[in-house]
């Protein structure tokens, strides 16, 4: 990951916890002046492995940590990349059916909300395959 995603990563996990001032030397080590310099990609500053964990334990969403765990370099089955773009079409006009028919109502009840997101993940999932699909040296069409 380069340092502004690293940046984007910061501050939302920030934000998710309710703002650097109110993080700041109470739930993390860092101080206020500090985690806005790991929000700024110009800074060089990073997020400290451990003011990370302090951060998603606060907030109770490991948004940095799953973020580095999607962007880690894994060897993957992958199909063809026609295929795998084929299937991921396919998934986002399900995921269109399903909020379609959630909305439909004039409101998304919380079993919507569910499955919307397992939709999503499911459609993360692909996303990364086909990534590895075109990345692939020699890949196949």
């Amino acid at each position: 990951m380069d340092a502004v995603r690293h940046a984007t990563l910061a501050r939302q996990l920030i934000e998710a916890c309710g703002g650097a001032t109110q993080v700041a030397g109470d739930a993390c080590r860092l101080e206020k002046t500090r985690l806005y310099e790991c929000c700024d990609p110009g800074s060089g500053a990073f997020l400290p492995a451990d003011v990370i964990v302090d951060l998603e334990s606060y907030c109770g969403e490991p948004i940095y940590s799953r973020a580095m765990v999607e962007h880690r370099p894994a060897r993957e089955e992958v199909q063809g990349l026609v295929d795998e773009t084929s299937d991921g079409t396919e998934l986002m006009a399900g995921l269109q059916a399903l909020a379609r028919r959630a909305a439909a109502d004039g409101t998304i009840d919380a079993k919507e909300r569910a499955s919307i997101f397992a939709v999503l993940e499911t459609i993360e999932e692909k996303t990364r395959k086909i990534r590895a699909a075109a990345a692939a040296p020699g890949a196949r069409p």
